[in-house]
């Protein structure tokens, strides 16, 4: 293992479930069960797509990538993140407008090369978990490719003894300087960890981590962790599709949206001369100028589109205040 894998990032990876860390969420660190093969949660050919806003000047795409094959999926996400990142850029130039369109352009999130799934042990206590606990996202090339090259149980077993010294080194800086106790984030942790070990009946200390170079550990069928990890292994299947399905929801929901705002478009092209001037009469302020903010937000749109509409329709004498 390099010197530059940063065991802290794997950490944080393994307990962030949202965008928004909290330094709380370093106590809920668990070992993991198993671990999957392959790029990600499905394997194959799939498509991979570029859905930018729409008024965005470049259409939205999507390209067929073997997720399999390393080269040919770094180079392709390589290429659309490219253009995400573009996006993005232009999103934030917009967004800046808000107060003054009431229109916010999300970003996207860029495509991880190297993603792949672990599932998390059960805790001890009873605590409210998620989808997120059980299917559980790392992105890390140096990781893949060893997770690839080792039988899941070894990797398992590398990788929790690997996060277990860190937990153990951090126990030893708390205790260094006065501050180790049931309320240290690393407490719970290092409960969790030693139970995990102690639970398949795994020696920690004769243990290897991920900076072994020697020769590959044997581990029978019999093993505790090997029956353990084929029941999870079973268990994963069953969220993976209940994952497909919240997927499919959020692609159904996102199409409705799209239909939802082609629809608007057409209502706001078949307003009458009579109905436009009336929404513009009805949103100006004392002075006669009219509010395009408010007018736009009354029927679902921005202000630069009332006044894109306005002029296509050669109204733009509504522009000046009534006599």
């Amino acid at each position: 293992m390099s010197a530059e894998l940063n065991i802290y990032e794997i950490i944080l990876q393994l307990v962030r479930t949202d965008s928004q860390f909290q330094e709380e969420d370093l106590s809920k660190l668990l070992p993991i069960s198993t671990v999957q093969k392959g790029f990600g949660l499905y394997n194959g050919v799939l498509p991979i797509s570029f859905n930018p806003h729409e008024d965005y000047e470049i259409d939205p795409y999507e390209i067929m990538i073997n997720l399999d094959d390393d080269k040919e999926r770094v180079e392709q996400l390589t290429q659309i993140n490219l253009d995400i990142q573009k996006y993005n850029e232009w999103t934030a130039q917009k967004s800046a407008d808000y107060e003054e369109t009431n229109i916010w352009y999300a970003p996207i999130k860029e495509y991880q090369m190297w993603q792949f799934v672990v599932s998390k042990a059960k805790p001890a206590e009873s605590r409210e978990s998620s989808i997120d606990d059980m299917i559980t996202f790392i992105n890390n090339e140096e990781l893949y490719k060893l997770k690839e090259q080792l039988d899941k149980q070894i990797f398992v077993i590398r990788f929790n003894k690997t996060i277990f010294e860190h937990i153990r080194y951090k126990i030893g800086e708390a205790k260094k300087y006065d501050t180790w106790d049931e309320n240290n984030i690393w407490y719970k942790p290092n409960l969790e960890f030693v139970r995990w070990f102690q639970l398949y009946n795994i020696e920690i200390d004769e243990q290897n981590n991920l900076d072994y170079k020697g020769e590959t550990e044997i581990i029978t069928e019999e093993s505790a962790v090997v029956r353990e990890m084929e029941k999870k292994d079973d268990e994963f299947e069953t969220l993976k599709k209940e994952y497909e399905g919240i997927n499919n929801q959020l692609i159904v929901t996102t199409k409705k949206v799209k239909t939802l705002s082609r629809r608007n478009k057409y209502k706001l092209s078949s307003f009458t001369k009579d109905e436009l001037e009336k929404l513009v009469d009805d949103n100006r302020k004392i002075n006669g100028s009219i509010t395009f903010t408010a007018a736009g937000r009354a029927i679902g749109y921005d202000a630069k589109t009332i006044k894109s509409e306005l002029n296509r329709r050669k109204m733009s004498y509504l522009f000046n205040p009534p006599d």
